[in-house]
């Protein structure tokens, strides 16, 4: 097998920043803090660094331009060899144009791309109400309009997908010619809603349909809370190019227990990666590995 190489998903927009049940007072928001916990994920082995912008005074996911531009650069100068990851899954009421606004803008190597529609929910029983209900409409015009941007910007498109459907997407985009290979699938699982559930059997029948589709395709995997560290060492035994980690994802290093930062996150999954015999790959490595042109 190649060697492996990590992502580090920073901050989010989903977890959110206190200390209350489910929460942590370390989640990263600044554009300052978000830059020196990616260094120290990059200190740990993370060569792929996917970024989200939040509000510094309120933590909320913003579509603001210039925060999210501040990330970025600031992010850039603490770790100039790191492949950026930008997010282009914005948030609620935000448009097509505010969601891809960071690809032009930052000229990221690599932004993620979703591969459809889907629906957010958490039902909490104590209030009787959904305190998440989020439709979430990624229509093929929308994602026609995502992938000529990211191709006028050379951003290598890392194709978000969230359930086994969603590759039949991205084979009728790349049809449509708004791919081109290789294809690089991102796996994401056990979010709450219309996600696939984070489980091995799942994985592997995620892996085993993309490469029946794109035999040539690499592929990736994250999952949310205490997924997260199962599937990505079960994604390394089945031969993923990348795995995900990061407090985007997760929150504790062991039940109960809190990261402190994302250098400890990306710490156990290189432990976990290495133990199941992946190297890790570098930077370097990584961009060859992915295929991911130069600027």
């Amino acid at each position: 097998m190649s060697k492996l190489v990590i992502t580090c998903a920073v901050t989010g927009s989903l977890s959110q920043r206190g200390d209350g049940k489910g929460q942590s007072p370390y989640i990263p928001v600044t554009p300052d803090e978000i830059a020196e916990d990616s260094k120290r994920a990059c200190d740990a082995g993370a060569s792929i660094l996917h970024l989200h912008a939040r509000d510094p005074k309120t933590g909320a996911p913003t579509a603001d331009l210039d925060i999210f531009s501040e990330v970025v650069e600031k992010t850039r100068a603490l770790c100039p060899d790191a492949i950026i990851n930008c997010t282009t899954g914005g948030g609620m009421g935000m448009t097509d144009e505010e969601r891809i606004a960071i690809v032009p803008r930052a000229k990221p190597d690599m932004a993620s791309f979703n591969m459809g529609s889907m629906t957010y929910g958490m039902w909490n029983p104590a209030a009787e109400k959904w305190v998440l209900d989020y439709p979430w409409a990624n229509s093929f015009e929308s994602m026609t309009y995502f992938g000529k941007v990211m191709k006028e910007n050379n951003a290598k498109p890392e194709l978000e997908i969230y359930d086994v459907a969603m590759l039949n997407n991205a084979n009728l985009l790349f049809g449509a010619g708004v791919l081109e290979k290789p294809l690089h699938f991102q796996f994401v699982m056990g979010l709450p809603g219309q996600v696939i559930p984070a489980t091995p059997k799942n994985l592997m029948h995620l892996v085993e349909s993309a490469k029946l589709v794109h035999p040539d395709c690499t592929f990736s995997a994250c999952a949310a809370g205490r997924g997260q560290f199962p599937i990505v060492t079960l994604a390394a035994i089945l031969g993923a190019a990348n795995i995900r980690t990061g407090m985007e994802d997760n929150i504790n290093i062991s039940r109960g227990v809190l990261a402190k930062n994302n250098g400890e996150l990306v710490e156990k999954t290189v432990r976990l990666a290495q133990d199941v015999g992946r190297e890790i790959a570098t930077p370097e490595e990584a961009r060859e590995i992915l295929g991911i042109r130069p600027k």
